[in-house]
């Protein structure tokens, strides 16, 4: 009688496995596959000798373009972006919560002293914010512009001077810019002049600028794990256009550099003579500004270590 078994003759699938036969077990490509399956095993588990034995190195020091077990390291570094994000918010809404004079003593650019004294004997602390600091620069530039202009008035006549005088009275007498006034001393006195108090104003233009275009990058970086390029120019700028502004808001008070320390109120003499002095809300950004830079440094990681 003839022998019988209950395997199956061909091979089959059930419950989602494959059922391996005797007939596929004497071919010749299961054999080659079971043989390569063994060794692929034997040499991932070997694999840190292999290739200490084909580099002369260990595995943390193989070559990049090497494969490995550890999974992709990404260039974002989340944290970074995050917190850079946050400080370029912060340095664009001082100025924008200032132009609605609120909080002026934490917001603002500049602050004087006026002749007002409170209860304790304490002079009066006055600031200028971004509407005083616009409306300024803009009498400045009209300043600046006239001059140039005089010439050719004065060859065209005196007509209708006295109607023009009147508006420009009464233009003047709605809006007032303490930063123009304190200014105007300075170039009064030949000790500064309109296109150096223009370098202030100029500074904080770029910067505010540069802080926007760069928060909506850090923004896309957060949500994005792609590379950005310049990520580091555009903290640099930042940084470089805000000392701009803080060194021309000094040139325009007249001061020498010698009395620059003068110029921040936490690092003044006692007793020292300033036109203007620094605010806490301009000294906020400028640490912003440089934590920013900071930040945009470690914002990717570099591209020897992304893998």
């Amino acid at each position: 009688m003839a022998k019988t078994t209950n395997a199956p003759a061909v091979s089959y699938r059930a419950d989602n496995q494959y059922v391996v036969t005797r007939h596929d077990m004497a071919t010749p490509y299961y054999s080659a596959y079971t043989a390569a399956k063994a060794e692929k095993a034997t040499q991932k588990v070997n694999r840190p000798a292999n290739l200490q034995a084909m580099y002369g190195k260990s595995k943390a020091q193989a070559p990049k373009d090497i494969p490995t077990d550890h999974k992709p390291v990404r260039a974002r570094r989340g944290f970074w972006c995050v917190l850079l994000a946050i400080l370029l918010i912060v340095y664009i809404a001082i100025p924008v919560v200032n132009f609605f004079e609120v909080m002026p003593e934490f917001t603002s650019f500049l602050e004087y002293d006026t002749i007002e004294v409170d209860e304790e004997g304490n002079v009066v602390k006055g600031y200028i914010g971004t509407e005083d600091a616009v409306t300024g620069t803009i009498w400045l530039v009209e300043d600046l512009i006239g001059a140039e202009e005089e010439p050719e008035a004065e060859a065209a006549g005196e007509e209708g001077a006295e109607d023009n005088s009147e508006e420009g009275d009464a233009v003047a007498s709605e809006q007032v810019s303490v930063y123009y006034d304190l200014v105007q001393l300075g170039i009064i006195t030949e000790t500064t002049s309109e296109i150096m108090a223009l370098i202030f104003p100029i500074g904080v233009v770029l910067s505010l600028i540069t802080a926007l275009i760069f928060l909506i990058r850090a923004l896309v970086a957060v949500f994005t794990v792609k590379r950005r390029k310049l990520f580091i120019l555009s903290g640099i700028l930042l940084f470089v256009f805000t000392l701009v502004g803080v060194v021309g808001a000094f040139l325009a008070t007249g001061a020498e550099f010698s009395s620059i320390m003068n110029f921040i109120p936490m690092l003044a003499e006692e007793g020292a003579m300033m036109t203007y002095q620094l605010s806490l809300g301009y000294i906020i950004m400028a640490g912003v500004s440089l934590l920013a830079l900071i930040c945009s440094l470690f914002a990717f990681r570099s591209k020897k270590k992304v893998y």
